[in-house]
């Protein structure tokens, strides 16, 4: 028998106006911050101090944000193997402030993705990133300097650097793209393409097309007969994507694609960094020398890849190899394990083939794409934004998880449908094409 209540479905948070316009600036200033703080400026520890604080009170806020672990448990294995590490870190300091920031972006993440119960949330999100695109585009024509940098040949806007501003740009395409409405979507997909090109960061750039692509190729089977306006007027766009990347497949057979990217065969001296990289780590294989713990300004290993690399190299231009060699062979398999969790949760999801999951499946799925593609030429798995648009989707995927409960049998979900078992029953209003939760 299906019961008719105004309680809302577990979570998700009542979103009044004031807290919708709260929400909307902590969003837009936390993401600045996140890719921001990359940056050597000395306003850094300002912003590190700052995103502890908001992490802190919003972990133990109400709306409890790391509650969404419990669907996803490995994550929170991964961080307290991480926090263990300070114990046997080369630099115990370095270590503890990247575990911050990376606390901070999951924290701040979930919170955002478990915010309200129906289109609040990723409206909220939504236009956060439109503000700050429109920032760094209007930043860099007013300031010339900030437009084509001749440093790197790129756009940086309020960015410290073009590969910022493309991270920053690909995963706000494609969370309009999915999100948008309608009414003004058009615009809001030219102004972030726009700046991801304007950016010149071809890694970001091969990032959101591979995303879209497999999105539309997610959509077409897991969603064979889905008919929404998003999805409609987006498939074109992801279809155009999908060429592209196969194309460009094909020309980085024969090595055309390095040449229009304009890379060499050592993706301009990555491959040099990376051989440097990991023969540090064989040092210490197994349990690495600590989170996040061997590159900084002034460390050995960073003067080690500028020797072969040149002076303006600060980072690994991987974001993989930094687990290894942070965490060694155990962190990588952790780290491993909690990435999957993400496809094997979104695969269990849409088979519940309830109509409001299908959306927040397809976001997920193409903002992981994003994540591991990028990763693949920038440090990017636990800072600068990255972790952080990742957990808003995750987030998304535990309010389902809650929701719906445990997915006919999966082990997976009845834990989590256990775990959160003290939550007020679910209860939904029977709509046409939507499942009914009695």
């Amino acid at each position: 028998m299906n019961i008719k209540s105004n309680s809302r479905p577990p979570g998700a948070f009542p979103v009044s106006n004031r807290t919708q316009h709260v929400s909307l600036f902590g969003a837009a200033l936390t993401i600045m911050a996140m890719l921001y703080a990359h940056s050597g400026f000395a306003t850094q520890n300002f912003v590190l101090y700052g995103l502890v604080i908001v992490s802190a009170m919003l972990a133990l806020s109400s709306s409890r944000p790391l509650q969404a672990t419990k669907c996803f448990p490995f994550i929170a294995v991964f961080f307290l193997y991480g926090t263990i590490s300070i114990a046997w870190s080369d630099s115990p300091k370095q270590t503890t402030g990247a575990l911050a920031v990376a606390f901070a972006e999951l924290v701040i993440g979930l919170w955002l993705g478990r915010l309200g119960g129906d289109r609040s949330s990723s409206r909220t999100v939504q236009l956060a990133f439109v503000s700050i695109a429109v920032a760094c585009l209007i930043s860099g024509i007013l300031v010339p300097e900030l437009g084509n940098n001749a440093s790197d040949d790129g756009w940086h806007g309020l960015m410290s650097s073009k590969n910022e501003l493309g991270i920053f740009a690909a995963f706000a395409l494609l969370h309009v793209v999915t999100y948008g409405r309608r009414k003004g979507r058009i615009v809001r997909i030219v102004l972030l393409g726009l700046v991801l090109l304007l950016s010149r960061s071809q890694g970001a750039l091969v990032a959101a097309l591979a995303a879209l692509a497999i999105q539309l190729m997610a959509s077409r089977i897991y969603f064979p007969k889905l008919r929404t306006h998003r999805l409609k007027h987006g498939r074109p766009l992801a279809f155009i994507a999908g060429v592209l990347v196969l194309v460009g497949t094909v020309w980085l057979v024969g090595g055309q694609l390095l040449a229009l990217l304009g890379k060499d065969a050592t993706l301009t001296r990555r491959t040099d960094i990376w051989q440097v990289l990991l023969t540090w780590g064989e040092l210490e294989p197994w349990f690495g020398g600590g989170f996040a713990a061997q590159l900084y300004s002034g460390s050995a290993m960073q003067s080690a890849i500028q020797m072969v690399a040149g002076p303006t190299v600060h980072t690994a231009h991987n974001g993989y190899i930094p687990v290894y060699l942070g965490l060694g062979w155990l962190g990588v398999t952790l780290f491993t394990v909690a990435l999957w969790s993400v496809p094997l949760i979104i695969h269990r999801i849409r088979r519940l083939n309830v109509h409001a999951t299908r959306t927040d499946v397809l976001y997920a799925i193409g903002t992981l794409v994003v994540y591991l593609v990028i990763a693949i030429s920038e440090d990017t798995t636990f800072k600068r934004g990255a972790l952080l648009c990742l957990m808003i989707a995750v987030g998304r995927l535990s309010r389902h998880v809650e929701l719906h409960g445990g997915g006919h049998g999966d082990p997976s979900l009845m834990v989590a449908s256990k775990l959160t078992s003290h939550l007020p029953q679910a209860v939904v209003i029977q709509s046409k094409g939507r499942r009914d939760i009695s």
